[in-house]
């Protein structure tokens, strides 16, 4: 196969004439102005994409109150003061103070098992990793810890007077429970299951979260109007 071309003219190619075109590169401050419009388009499509999603959004809210409704009504003994969700086993844990049981509801059917714990279970917390779900149990200074595959309680762990909160740091599998009466914060290591260390905190402690990333858990101390800090990595040292 033989090409002929001359400077100047256009090109032979399989006996037909084709016209020569010329394609400008930008170079120098060129490239950098097709970099620039680039990466406006770039930014154009973002934005772009943030108006849908906002309109979608407000789409949402925009909706009629009614859409949300009750579906069910399900009949738990006594009075529930508690709840927790572990969305992996699509299981419903409520917390009944007065009765000092727990009631693991299945998501998909709505059977109840009871579980007893300590005496007059005020909140629990559930590690979604190990399945486990931690209730504290507020007159009688103890956690109790429930299994979440046979829902029956594998351990029981003594703490301070009156833990009145807890959380869990999935991340380093640790369990921090709140002392109202002692003003502690009782660290348990949830291998183990057991604690690991007290930390002292602000007068009253009533409420503790926990943010996994930074690894610091936070208490919010009542009669004292203050929130301690603490590193969790420290108190696991």
């Amino acid at each position: 196969m033989i090409f002929h071309s001359q400077p100047g003219r256009g090109r032979s190619v399989f006996g037909f004439a084709v016209k020569e075109s010329k394609m400008k590169i930008p170079v120098g401050d060129n490239r950098q102005t097709t970099f620039e419009k680039a990466h406006n388009w770039s930014a154009c499509v973002k934005v772009i994409q943030t108006v849908a999603v906002l309109t979608l959004v407000l789409s949402a809210m925009s909706l009629p109150l009614h859409a949300q409704t009750v579906t069910d009504a399900i009949n738990a003994p006594y009075s529930p003061n508690s709840v927790t969700v572990n969305p992996v086993t699509n299981t419903i844990y409520i917390g009944e103070y007065g009765n000092s049981t727990i009631y693991a509801i299945n998501g998909a059917t709505n059977t109840i098992t009871a579980v007893a714990v300590g005496t007059a279970p005020q909140t629990m917390a559930l590690n979604e990793l190990t399945n486990k779900v931690y209730i504290a149990n507020f007159s009688d200074g103890t956690i109790s810890v429930l299994d979440g595959v046979s829902n029956s309680v594998t351990s029981t762990i003594t703490v301070g007077t009156n833990p009145d909160s807890i959380a869990v740091n999935p991340v380093t599998n640790t369990i921090y429970a709140v002392n109202n009466g002692s003003n502690t914060v009782s660290v348990i290591d949830g291998s183990s299951d057991t604690v690991s260390t007290t930390v002292t905190v602000g007068g009253g402690p009533q409420s503790v979260a926990v943010n996994a990333v930074t690894n610091m858990y936070y208490v919010a101390n009542n009669t004292d109007g203050t929130v301690s800090a603490i590193n969790g990595q420290q108190t696991l040292s």
